[in-house]
């Protein structure tokens, strides 16, 4: 997986947040709807405690057959023209038909008034209407259809007393349409219609029988004591064993949590990722009958409440049931918001606010990624291609400038490669040192015996002597090769013990005087405690050898100073002289083998003394630097304490 791929999946998981409080925001529309549902519940419980000792109206026991017609609450007077197309009922009702479906009815009341309306074909003459109070006194009343416009239909028998009844026929498009009203209480027990031919036959009718069934309505005393538990946003309905609706008090809003349709996009996104999938409750309340399950449930004495949610997947209603002890099941209703964030201002803008950091963290660091990957990539293809085909190493490595990490690893891979680079300079410059070291002796020696061969007895002698001289200097120059070849092996191998530096630089510097009487040794140390584990002969050998390289370039009679000083974690010995002192680049490669720049006269140096003196101290875990001063050059090793 490239780095590009492992940092979007970290920031990917930056995504917890806003899921974490989507999770919070769950968690509290779980306990806000289990209160809404438990207040709605307790509403509908109330309700139905107070109808306990209720005396129901007689509508309320029908039994629900083809027969029975329902009074249909209207919510304005309508007029009386003959068509029922302005009444405004609070639900739509069912239109009854019957007799072969020629007949059409409608039924509906408003105040103390019940109407009547009925759609017959032109075959029809007469229609009759019967009408039951509640002291059984029976009525018929007849209406002419083939007269058109009001009319007071014939009522029948007579009784003392008005009765006002009115009637409208209207013919239409071949269909006779009539709008009839009469009181409620002359209706209350039973209501029903026949219509009949102008040769006696019936055509339809509306109930079998000699008497029709009382019709079922609205009880207005129910509704006024129903309407003191009603609260905003809730819609109360009583409902009879029969599953007639018998009140209803209050109204849901549905508006109240609808979704706005100029709702932002942001808001939409978080509407669509809370919304959930429909679900239906488990009663279906109509203007007048009420069916379901939980009817059922409630009726058997179920106290029920649940939330469901509307087929839009946004709003939501909680239904709660409570039975009624002497039978019948207030149900109370109430909209709920299907997701709480939407409808909660200061969580809505949270909510978006964390997404929205959310997604830009995670753009920004797969950007931020994407410039890594091409920095590193650049890095490697530049590391590939550090060496081309003629085999020169190229040291400038991409980005170098920059002060983060891969700006370190740019400039350590320069480095590196500077050093590969100087290294195969070195391993250049060896071979040409080396035949340079080798060619003199062997040419000595070649020459000496070609000579030998032309030579007389009295001369081989010297000339033998010169090939042994020449033979001497390569063997030199192989154990001088041969001990640096050794040197990190036995530095490896060497006994390491706690060794006092400064009894030891004055041990040594004694022995200097009398091994170089033509110059001066002085010795200084500081007062601290110099114990540091060494390999003692090892280190003797390199101060040794820096003695000598400062002998070598130091003038007669000048003093060569040996300084033990302690700095920081480091214990440092400087071998000082008064010589010449060295360029930039002398300075760089004097530790290098088969390098020397001793001074001519100085003896036969192969210059590999200084460079098992680095070998020495590196094997110790130290560093040889050598620096110019006023007077000289000085050489100093910092071993760690």
């Amino acid at each position: 997986m490239t780095l590009r791929m492992q940092l979007a999946a970290i920031a990917a998981l930056a995504l917890a947040l806003p899921w974490a409080g989507c999770q919070y925001v769950r968690q509290t529309e779980l306990g806000l709807r289990e209160s809404q549902q438990q207040f709605v519940a307790l509403t509908a419980a109330n309700a139905a405690a107070t109808f306990a000792d209720y005396a129901f109206a007689p509508s309320a026991r029908v039994t629900p057959t083809p027969a029975t017609l329902v009074l249909a609450p209207l919510r304005r007077s309508p007029s009386l023209d003959g068509y029922g197309d302005d009444w405004v009922p609070a639900q739509a009702p069912t239109p009854i038909a019957f007799g072969a479906d020629t007949v059409r009815l409608l039924t509906a009341e408003f105040g103390d008034r019940a109407l009547v309306y009925v759609e017959c074909p032109t075959s029809a003459t007469e229609l009759s209407l019967v009408a039951i109070d509640a002291n059984a006194v029976r009525r018929v009343l007849r209406v002419d259809l083939t007269t058109r416009g009001s009319s007071a239909p014939a009522l029948l028998p007579t009784h003392s007393g008005a009765i006002p009844t009115n009637a409208v026929v209207e013919p239409s498009a071949g269909r006779v349409h009539t709008e009839i009203m009469l009181p409620v209480a002359v209706a209350i027990a039973g209501l029903g219609v026949r219509v009949n031919a102008g040769d006696g036959t019936q055509i339809a009718a509306s109930f079998t029988g000699p008497s029709p069934p009382a019709p079922v309505r609205r009880d207005a005393r129910l509704e006024e004591r129903l309407a003191e538990f009603v609260a905003t946003g809730i819609r109360l309905d009583v409902i009879a064993p029969t599953g007639w609706v018998l009140g209803t008090v209050g109204a849901t809003d549905p508006g109240v949590d609808a979704e706005d349709s100029n709702a932002l996009l942001p808001e939409r996104l978080i509407r669509w990722i809370l919304a959930e999938p429909p679900t239906a409750p488990g009663i279906d309340i109509g203007l007048t009958k009420a069916s379901g399950v939980w009817l059922q449930r409630a009726l058997n004495g179920e106290r029920l409440a649940e939330r469901y949610v509307l087929d839009d997947g946004i709003n939501a209603e909680i239904v709660a049931a409570a039975p009624i002890d002497n039978g019948g099941v207030v149900v109370a209703r109430r909209p709920a918001a299907a997701q709480l964030l939407p409808g909660n201002v200061v969580l809505q803008r949270l909510a978006l606010l964390t997404l929205g950091l959310t997604l830009g963290t995670v753009a920004l660091l797969t950007g931020y990624a994407t410039w890594l990957s091409y920095r590193i990539r650049q890095l490697s293809q530049a590391a590939d291609m550090a060496i081309d085909t003629r085999g020169e190493l190229h040291t400038t490595m991409p980005g170098n400038r920059a002060g983060d990490e891969i700006g370190d690893l740019s400039r350590s891979v320069e480095a590196l490669l500077q050093r590969v680079r100087e290294h195969n300079d070195y391993l250049k410059a060896l071979a040409g040192r080396l035949s340079h070291e080798l060619a003199t002796p062997l040419s000595v020696v070649s020459s000496s015996l070609d000579n030998m061969e032309l030579a007389g007895a009295n001369e081989r002698a010297d000339y033998a002597a010169r090939a042994r001289d020449g033979i001497d200097r390569l063997r030199r120059v192989l154990a001088a090769m041969r001990e640096a070849n050794r040197t990190e092996e036995i530095v490896a191998n060497a006994t390491f013990a706690a060794t006092d530096l400064a009894e030891l630089l004055h041990g040594v510097t004694s022995g200097y005087e009398s091994a170089y009487p033509s110059h001066r040794f002085d010795c200084n140390t500081d007062e601290f405690d110099s114990l540091v584990t060494v390999a003692p002969t090892l280190i003797v050998q390199l101060i040794d050898k820096l003695v000598d390289n400062a002998v070598s370039f130091a003038p007669p009679e000048s003093t060569i100073c040996l300084h033990l000083e302690r700095r920081g974690a480091t214990a440092t010995i400087t071998v000082e002289n008064d010589g010449p002192q060295l360029d930039a680049h002398q300075l760089a490669s004097i530790f290098t083998s088969l390098v020397s720049y001793r001074p001519e006269g100085s003896g036969e140096h192969l210059g590999f003394g200084l460079h098992i003196a680095q070998l020495i101290a590196t094997g110790h875990g130290g560093r040889l630097t050598a620096a110019n001063h006023a007077q000289g050059v000085s050489v100093t090793i910092a071993l760690p304490l």
